[in-house]
């Protein structure tokens, strides 16, 4: 059963997400990129902040294999599959397959991205020196080119990959009690606001509000950042996991 969930998961859908979200980045620094003159870091940081791409990725994350129990559930597909490899493989199957398409999709189109600035662009030590006073994660700049660099872009990443795995369970999780394609499609999205709407809310510690923990811009050091993200992401992917587990079991069991 993993065996083709990972060729569904790793299909055309994610293929596609990488490469609109890359499109995207393009698209929010094209009038920086078309000049001859730039910088990779600066490119970067203003693709992150003042663009789109940070309130539709969880979008991105979710097109690889979201909607794949809504496939299976209205095809019918899904009771012969789970009859097949027994309800717990199938389910965590899913859950895996959701998870590591869906970060790895934004993490990929992210680390291509940097990966083709930094062709474009030479690197200013003054504009390094100058970013590093932005916020406590950039402060691993202070190394310097190449090894500063490649841990700063490592860990930005690294928390796509988190994010995206965390959006991406979300919307299987919804879709375990609504096997809807265009609904679960857009839950991420309403998750992101909501999120949002909830840390101004409550105002619980600010390395839980999500989208900037997505950003890395929590004001906390890179190993905390890093951290934070593991935690947090990585701890709401289970809790979805567990209730896409639950839910999706639930149907499985009584139809």
């Amino acid at each position: 059963m993993l065996s083709l969930d990972r060729r569904r998961a790793f299909g055309p859908w994610f293929f596609i997400a990488i490469a609109a979200y890359i499109a995207l980045y393009f698209n929010d620094v094209s009038y920086i990129f078309m000049d001859e003159q730039g910088d990779a870091l600066a490119t970067f940081a203003m693709a992150g902040s003042m663009g789109m791409v940070t309130y539709i990725m969880p979008l991105f994350a979710a097109l690889p294999f979201s909607t794949a129990f809504c496939a299976d559930w209205n095809s019918g597909f899904a009771h012969h599959a789970a009859m097949r490899s027994g309800n717990g493989r199938y389910l965590l199957s899913k859950a895996l397959a959701c998870f590591f398409s869906g970060g790895l999709a934004t993490a990929l189109g992210t680390a291509v991205f940097i990966g083709m600035l930094n062709l474009k662009f030479p690197q200013s030590g003054d504009i390094l020196a100058n970013y590093v006073t932005v916020d406590p994660f950039t402060h691993v700049l202070n190394l310097g080119a190449p090894k500063g660099l490649l841990l700063y872009y490592g860990g930005v990443v690294a928390m796509q990959f988190l994010a995206g795995g965390c959006w991406a369970m979300m919307a299987l999780a919804f879709s375990a009690f609504c096997p809807n394609v265009l609904l679960t499609l857009c839950i991420p999205l309403a998750a992101y606001r909501l999120s949002l709407e909830l840390y101004y809310w409550f105002e619980p510690p600010y390395w839980l509000n999500l989208p900037l923990l997505q950003d890395c811009m929590v004001e906390l050091s890179y190993r905390d950042t890093l951290l934070a993200g593991l935690g947090v992401f990585g701890g709401l992917s289970l809790i979805m996991g567990v209730l896409f587990a639950a839910r999706a079991g639930r149907r499985l069991r009584y139809g």
